[in-house]
């Protein structure tokens, strides 16, 4: 019965939302998605940012925008048909906030993925480019992936989950593996990063362990972000999944501001799952 349902859902057709500002990083995230999902639905979704300063004034100038950002999505989107013809393309160009605009496109097209491209590092750029991404991580309805610039366009062979190893996380958990398996034919583990306070020891997820043919690794270290990056390119991955969580005040491993603070940071794609 499980064996039919994921050959079910692996012909679903997905929506998949891409979110463009027209940079060579924008359209490699779009390529990526497509090498990642071939046979999905794709939005590309263009946000123009609201200028509010002078009411009237502002509204013609926004409506001028618009209209010069059209051109320019109808262009790339005759580009990516003719490349692509076998691909489903859409092209959106919309006045507002970024995932203000991703959320209600979200909800009117039924999108299953967004994907957004990120490219700063260090300094002002960061804080220009890779703002956007980083926001999307906290306010985006439903699953992401982060693309960094540079990212070579492939289907990732292997994958870990960082796991806090968790009661509360466990089912979430063992629902994204399966979903992780529905996306790609992919080697994938778990990682649990260990600090000198954490006695979590993974024992509710022998289950998971002995039944999805998958293995456990565990790191030691106070440095959470640099640990899980330095794990992937040590062991050679291609795809990083991460599970943002709210817990009030208390920092856990994997809390929203890790996630966040990865997503400006890291140089492989990141599966960020609401």
């Amino acid at each position: 019965m499980f064996n039919f349902l994921l050959t079910l859902l692996k012909t679903t057709t997905m929506n998949i939302l891409i979110a463009t500002d027209f940079s060579a990083n924008a359209l490699n995230t779009f390529e990526y998605a497509i090498a990642c999902f071939p046979k999905a639905n794709f939005t590309a979704l263009h946000c123009v940012n609201i200028r509010q300063a002078g009411a009237t004034m502002m509204v013609d100038i926004n409506s001028e925008i618009k209209i010069v950002k059209e051109k320019k999505l109808n262009s790339l989107m005759v580009e990516m048909r003719s490349k692509y013809p076998r691909v489903s393309f859409n092209g959106k160009v919309e006045i507002g906030l970024f995932t203000q605009t991703i959320n209600e496109e979200v909800e009117a097209s039924a999108i299953d993925i967004v994907c957004v491209g990120t490219k700063g590092t260090t300094g002002l750029e960061e804080i220009l480019i890779g703002s956007n991404a980083s926001n999307a991580v906290s306010h985006v309805s439903v699953p992401l992936i982060v693309v960094p610039e540079y990212t070579e366009v492939k289907i990732p062979e292997a994958i870990f989950l960082a796991s806090d190893f968790t009661t509360e996380s466990y089912e979430k958990e063992n629902h994204i593996i399966d979903k992780i398996r529905t996306y790609f034919d992919s080697k994938l583990d778990l990682l649990h990063i260990q600090n000198e306070n954490d006695n979590t020891d993974g024992m509710s997820y022998s289950k998971i362990i002995e039944t999805k043919d998958i293995d456990v690794f565990v790191e030691k270290s106070e440095n959470i972000e640099d640990a899980i990056l330095d794990f992937a390119h040590a062991n050679s991955y291609d795809m990083i999944v991460l599970v943002p969580k709210d817990r009030g005040i208390i920092m856990n491993l994997f809390h929203r501001s890790i996630t966040k603070k990865m997503s400006m940071h890291a140089d492989l794609p990141l599966f960020i799952w609401k």
